[in-house]
């Protein structure tokens, strides 16, 4: 009789880790052919859009966008994040946006931070305006800054290179881009 329910036992956990393999199997197509295939392929047909790339870390998606160079920063990344939303629900996502910068716009970017920072912290918009336009003249670099209720975003342009920044008004997430 042993040998018996041995074999039903063998049988029975065999077959809970047939069904667990076929559900997280199933989940796996569902999020790759439901979620972030219709994702990625509706972000690429966004003009301004040359890649994208989604993965998911601890239950939280992870959506980076290359962009090229575009007039609007803001309205972009307020278009992707729309999107981003009405596919994803209510999931967690962070969204990073690529650009391409170059050594001197790094070097730029890096100068700006603590006045980016501090205009941030004490909602000093006119005076970071003011400041951008004497730190790139000379340095042959454009920018253009917008600010909404939630984001400062900050374009620089040398040439055929670019640099986006965007960065949280009031930081619930600790997060900047």
């Amino acid at each position: 009789m042993t040998k018996n329910n041995d074999f039903k036992v063998i049988v029975a956990l065999l077959a809970l880790f047939m069904v667990l393999a076929v559900l997280l199997g199933g989940y796996r197509l569902y999020n790759v052919f439901g979620v972030e295939k219709p994702l990625i392929n509706e972000l690429s047909e966004l003009p301004s859009v040359s890649h994208v790339d989604i993965s998911q870390v601890n239950k939280e998606y992870q959506v980076q966008v290359s962009l090229a160079e575009v007039d609007d920063l803001q309205g972009q990344y307020l278009n992707i994040d729309t999107i981003i939303k009405e596919r994803l629900g209510n999931k967690p996502y962070t969204l990073d946006i690529k650009d391409r910068p170059n050594s001197k716009l790094n070097r730029l970017h890096a100068y700006l931070q603590p006045a980016i920072y501090q205009a941030l912290a004490n909602h000093e918009f006119v005076w970071l305006d003011q400041h951008l336009a004497q730190v790139v003249k000379g340095e042959d670099v454009k920018y253009r800054m917008f600010v909404d209720k939630d984001r400062l975003y900050l374009q620089l342009n040398d040439k055929e290179n670019y640099l986006y920044v965007i960065a949280w008004r009031e930081s619930e997430t600790g997060k900047t881009n």
